[in-house]
Order: structure tokens, then sequence, then C-alpha cells
């Protein structure tokens, strides 16, 4: 039977049988494919490391369909600091859910995948807001998707943004003021929209030059994942707004 190489992050878990666990991973090759861990949950498995989420690793599988088997695993990096933090922890967890319940399987998003595993990395910098970190991610999943905002000027009228600008949740659409006459709508102050802007040019390696209030960030992931959650008709269960 013909192996592959598989580099991946693991998203979750679960045990299966006596012995054994059940990984869904996010790969660069293959996007979400689900790998079978033989024997994992004995005390001496050398692959133990490898079953438990936010694990990145170059997985050698066999097999085809709905389960891969794994016949070995090499770890390719670290995002265990994470879990230092409980802030970092909740969203880091955000992260894998959303890339879970949006991604298909068998479909293969390098642009996300690359995101996925540089938002990871920027967690465990402490010099980094992990608050900002997830709304990068947030705001690169929604454009990677087709959903991405327009911040430099109205959708409707093709004005810039004067004194703030509203998402029309039902749209997921960008409105100056003038324009935004939906009765289901979040408000975006002009400080808002500009930090916003600012996070929106920013590569996530330079999210340490991100200075901005700790508040208005908080107001910009609640935007971001509400837009989200109407996009894709998705409520998160790791983070609450």
């Amino acid at each position: 039977m013909q192996e592959s190489i598989l580099k991946g992050i693991v998203l979750r878990a679960i045990d299966w049988s006596e012995k054994d666990k059940i990984l869904t991973v996010f790969t660069l090759e293959q996007g979400k494919v689900s790998i079978a861990l033989k024997g994992v949950r004995q005390q001496k498995s050398k692959l133990k490391f490898a079953s438990q989420p936010l694990c990145f690793a170059e997985f050698s599988v066999v097999g085809s369909g709905d389960i891969l088997r794994c016949t070995n695993a090499m770890e390719l990096g670290s995002f265990f600091d994470i879990t230092n933090d409980y802030d970092r922890i909740v969203y880091a967890s955000a992260m894998l859910e959303m890339i879970d319940s949006t991604t298909l399987v068998y479909e293969s998003n390098a642009p996300l995948f690359l995101c996925l595993a540089k938002s990871l990395q920027a967690l465990c910098d402490n010099n980094i807001a992990g608050n900002a970190v997830l709304a990068k991610f947030v705001l690169f999943l929604l454009y990677n998707a087709g959903y991405g905002l327009n911040l430099v000027h109205c959708k409707v009228c093709g004005a810039k943004y004067d004194g703030g600008a509203s998402l029309d949740l039902n749209t997921g659409q960008l409105n100056c003021l003038l324009c935004g006459d939906s009765d289901n709508k979040l408000l975006l102050s002009p400080q808002v929209l500009q930090s916003l802007s600012l996070l929106d040019r920013l590569d996530i390696d330079e999210l340490g030059k991100y200075k901005v209030p700790s508040g208005v960030v908080e107001e910009i992931l609640h935007i971001l994942i509400t837009d989200f959650s109407y996009r894709f008709n998705k409520r998160l269960k790791s983070i609450k707004f």
C-alpha cells in the first residue's frame, strides 16, 4: 500500500476503540483529513505527541477514503507555548474550530493553511496581542472565502468612509453611514474603522507593531466574529461575545 507524507496541524482528536484516536488534521497538501493513530492511548506510544490539538507534524499515512492510517509522525514545530495562557488557548481554539467548521474534506487551501500556522506561531509570542492575532486571522479567513470587507470606500455609492461605517449583517457588506439603511447592522466608529484598516494592511509577522487599545481590538473582534457567524451560519463554541 502506497504511503503519503502530509504536513498538518491537528484540529481535534477523539478516542476510538480501546487504544486508538481519530484525528482531524488540516494539511497543506490535501486540506482537512481524518487520520487514525493506532495504539496511541497506550502509555508507551511513541506517537502520543501527535494526538493532541495544536500538534504541527509531518504524518506518514496509508490508505484512502474517509480515514487514513498513520504509520509514523515527526514533529515540525510546537505551538504548545500557547497553553501557558488561558486567553491564548481560547484564541487558538477559536482558530481551530473555524478551520474545522468551514473547510471541506480533501480540499486543499495552502494560503489558509499558512495563515493558520503563522497565526498560531504569533500566539506563542507574548509581545503580540493575542486578540489582534485572532482578529487578523478572521479577516484573512473571510477574505479567503470570498467575504472580504472593502475598507476603503462604500460598496453602494463608492464614496470614502466619513465618520465611520456600518456592516450590513444580511449581506456582509460594509457601507458608508448614508447608505447603511439595514436594520441588522453593526456600526463602526472612525477609530474602529481606522484600526481595522491598519490591521488589514499588516502581515501577521508585523502584528507586534499593532499598538491599538485593547478595548478597540475587542470591538473589532466582536464585529469580525459576528460577521463570520452570519456568513457561515456557525456559532463558535470556543469563544463568546
